[in-house]
């Protein structure tokens, strides 16, 4: 590829990117003057979209700083090791170089970051494929789309990871072309930093050892050696990255080996594992992300601590009325009222001021016997479920929530898509519109490319993380948001760029067939 095809694909991207975001900043400046914090409609310095996750985040370094060591809660020991390190770290160098600036560098290299990762993928579709149209599609149709670019300014934001994917991507293709295991070692490398930023994207590491170890495949003894060899210098980078925080890790936890982050007491939201139980059972028949129980839980908690528990007996009343009918197709409305009073009941026990000062430690939390009592009723509630529909379990559940993620706009972060009580305008609709369009585009790019035998390398490499990531987004974490699935758009591109490179290839056969005849 020439330099000049690359420079303006980089300045395309960088521009619809800048242009995108401007876009939303002014939106939630005209409609939130007095910036009151709202998730994705408020701003950070007046420069960064706010998140509700930055707190996760941006606290580290700041306790870093103030000499607490890099924690969440310098009170809780187990808050050491709650956050994997690359979003922090990321946040904390800005922080300390730049102070009060920080989150107007953070923004802007986020956007450069986007616009030389569209520039390294047309690189590495060339690298693998040897098609210089295929790159430029890939490259080009990944630099304008507005799922990843509208990241960028948020201030810790998902686009550093199909950032990190495609670099890791990068990488193995110039070890393709070299066979130089040195590159090998530096794509395992940042497989490792990407496992450290979003742990569920290790997976390409099982898939670009997959590919290595199938790769003109044969049963000779020297074949088998120098294919474990190179699987082995892969996983050798891999390991040089992890290995620092998994040391450090097992000093400050005094002996447990943790890989990425922990969550102590089967509670990673703090809520205590009775609530977490509670979006177990949503997840046997919808997403939980559909019907939040973190909105309903933090609600009630509110409540608790304002001295005022009396209120949630009605917030559990309007929560049950809004769920569909298939919530109590196996486990009756009754049965679950129950189940949430007595969830109630627990956080009353957990955060109300009369009960340990509402302070109480989170292995203090898990060791309330209402914490046990809750979560075995929730628990009974699935059971019945999974025994009576096993089918919907198991199958329908996951499909519909794959409908959704397939079927929808991702434009749920832009605040200028998503005005107050829904009031869309004519032209908000319209670029929904084409959004959940380019979305359903993608996803059947991807489906196609699983029957077309001249998509080198498609099972191996791509299609076989997608599906990967699929599966354990789907079957075992069983709740999702469309977020989480960034690190598939690169991959989506990539097989998006062949079929139009194959569909315009095609066009011209035609064209000059019929002018033959």
């Amino acid at each position: 590829m020439k330099i000049q095809e690359l420079f303006i694909i980089f300045l395309a991207s960088l521009f619809f990117c800048i242009a995108l975001n401007e876009i939303n900043i002014n939106y939630i400046k005209k409609n939130n003057p007095q910036n009151h914090q709202i998730n994705t409609k408020s701003l950070v310095e007046n420069t960064t979209v706010y998140s509700i996750d930055n707190q996760f985040y941006t606290t580290q370094i700041k306790n870093i700083e103030k000499g607490f060591g890099y924690t969440l809660d310098p009170k809780n020991p187990e808050m050491k090791v709650r956050r994997t390190p690359v979003y922090p770290l990321f946040y904390g160098f800005f922080y300390l170089v730049f102070g009060e600036n920080a989150e107007l560098v953070i923004k802007w290299t986020q956007v450069l970051l986007f616009a030389l990762s569209s520039v390294l993928l047309g690189i590495t579709v060339y690298n693998l494929f040897q098609n210089k149209l295929h790159a430029i599609l890939s490259a080009s149709s990944y630099g304008l789309s507005p799922f990843i670019a509208s990241y960028t300014y948020f201030t810790i934001t998902e686009s550093l990871t199909p950032f990190l994917i495609v670099l890791a991507l990068y990488f193995f293709s110039l070890y393709y072309r070299s066979k130089s295991i040195w590159l090998l070692l530096a794509t395992g490398s940042c497989i490792g930093i990407l496992f450290l930023n979003r742990p569920v994207g290790g997976i390409i590491l099982v898939t670009i050892g997959a590919f290595i170890f199938f790769e003109n495949w044969n049963l000779k003894f020297e074949f088998l050696k120098r294919k474990v060899f190179l699987i082995l210098f892969l996983s050798l980078g891999f390991a040089l990255s992890i290995t620092p925080w998994t040391i450090r890790n097992y000093l400050v936890t005094n002996g447990e080996i943790i890989l990425a982050e922990k969550y102590y007491y089967s509670d990673p939201m703090d809520f205590g594992r009775a609530h977490i139980y509670f979006r177990y059972w949503i997840s046997s028949w919808t997403n939980p992300a559909n019907y939040s129980a973190e909105r309903l839980s933090s609600d009630m908690i509110i409540n608790i601590r304002n001295g005022e528990p009396q209120k949630n007996g009605k917030l559990i009343n309007s929560y049950l009325e809004a769920l569909p009918k298939e919530a109590f197709s196996v486990n009756p409305k009754s049965e679950i009222s129950l189940n949430l009073e007595q969830l109630n009941s627990c956080f009353i026990e957990m955060f109300h001021p009369d009960f340990g000062n509402g302070k109480l430690s989170k292995k203090a939390i898990s060791e309330l016997d209402c914490q046990n009592k809750t979560a075995k009723l929730f628990q009974q509630s699935i059971e019945k479920y999974k025994d009576e529909r096993p089918l919907n379990y198991f199958v329908f559940t996951p499909v519909k929530t794959l409908k959704e993620i397939i079927f929808q706009s991702n434009s749920s972060n832009l605040a200028f898509l998503n005005p107050d009580n829904r009031d869309f305008k004519i032209w908000q609709i319209l670029i929904k519109a084409l959004m959940y369009l380019l979305n359903f585009t993608l996803w059947v790019s991807f489906a196609a490319t699983l029957f077309i035998r001249s998509f080198k390398m498609r099972i191996p490499i791509f299609c076989t993380f997608i599906i990967l990531y699929l599966a354990l987004s789907l079957l075992l974490f069983r709740y999702v948001e469309s977020r989480y699935f960034l690190p598939l758009f690169p991959l989506f591109y990539i097989c998006f760029g062949f079929l139009m490179d194959m569909s315009i290839k095609k066009a011209v056969y035609f064209k000059k067939l019929i002018i033959t005849k």
